[in-house]
């Protein structure tokens, strides 16, 4: 069976728009090597990153690539609020995703995220140990 994990949003946009270990990932979630799990509050948090000023260059139209993570991702409702990380709140909804996915794990570059080192059971972990999780060579 696929790993089932939960990517923050820097992980997907770094997969949307630069070759490396987070494209390699978004390449195994689309060969069912991994299923990529989101919730509504995360893709929401994704077009609003894909949308800043300082990534038009490489983001022509936001919608096009909200609409291919749509399409990759199973979406799931995460059936409550957490407020572990105060200093920076969206990184919450990464683990009320994961819980709601009951995610193998979580993958993030997010120092917030990592050192928690893991969450109701779920390890965090960086691209370059989901990739060696999953069984692909970074």
């Amino acid at each position: 069976m696929a790993s089932k994990i939960v990517c923050d949003t820097n992980t997907l946009v770094s997969g949307f728009l630069c070759k490396g270990n987070e494209f390699r990932l978004l390449c195994t979630i689309l060969e069912r090597k991994a299923a990529l799990f989101c919730s509504p509050d995360l893709l929401s948090e994704f077009v609003r990153v894909i949308s800043y000023e300082k990534l038009r260059p490489y983001v022509s139209d936001p919608a096009v690539l909200a609409e291919k993570l749509e399409s990759m991702a199973i979406f799931v409702k995460p059936a409550g609020t957490l407020d572990i990380i105060k200093e920076d709140p969206s990184d919450n909804r990464v683990m009320e995703c994961a819980k709601a996915a009951n995610a193998d794990f979580i993958v993030s570059g997010d120092e917030h995220l990592l050192k928690l080192r893991s969450f109701d059971g779920i390890p965090i972990v960086t691209t370059k140990i989901a990739l060696e999780k999953i069984g692909v060579k970074p």
